[in-house]
């Protein structure tokens, strides 16, 4: 997974166990530099999930959640961030519907489908009205 410099990304995490009292903090490690960088100082665990615009150079980096009391780090696995290339328009960016993270892409298509419905539904009502027993099919008002 290479995540790119200024693309935003959602964060998720599991919980499992007894969640301690704690508060939490969520940052970003650069493997190299050991260079610490919070994103978000006071994290709610139960969200399951963060949004977060790449801010930090290219490199080898960890996530960790941070047990603020008893100074416990949680890392993820190793990653590196690349340079974005401007000429790339692909971003991480997802949208949670109803618990389901799909991408944007894919949501503005389904808009686009349920719109072009409607307005095939709409052209069915006008021709049922002027012709009854009218059957529509193709867009093509009936009979």
């Amino acid at each position: 997974m290479n995540v790119k410099t200024g693309s935003k990304i959602t964060i998720s995490w599991i919980l499992s166990g007894t969640q301690p009292k704690s508060t939490f903090a969520l940052g970003i490690k650069n493997v190299q530099t050991l260079t610490l960088n919070t994103i978000n100082a006071d994290l709610n665990l139960n969200s399951k999930s963060e949004d977060w615009a790449v801010d930090v150079e290219t490199g080898s980096y960890y996530l960790y959640i941070e047990d603020q009391q008893l100074r416990n780090l949680t890392n993820s696995s190793i990653f590196p961030v690349v340079k974005s290339d401007s000429s790339d328009q692909t971003q991480a960016s997802t949208i949670d519907i109803g618990g389901f993270k799909i991408s944007i892409v894919t949501f503005t298509i389904a808009v686009v489908i349920v719109l072009l419905i409607c307005v095939i539904s709409i052209a069915c009502i006008a021709c049922n009205v002027c012709r009854p027993n009218c059957v529509c099919s193709n867009i093509r008002c009936c009979c």
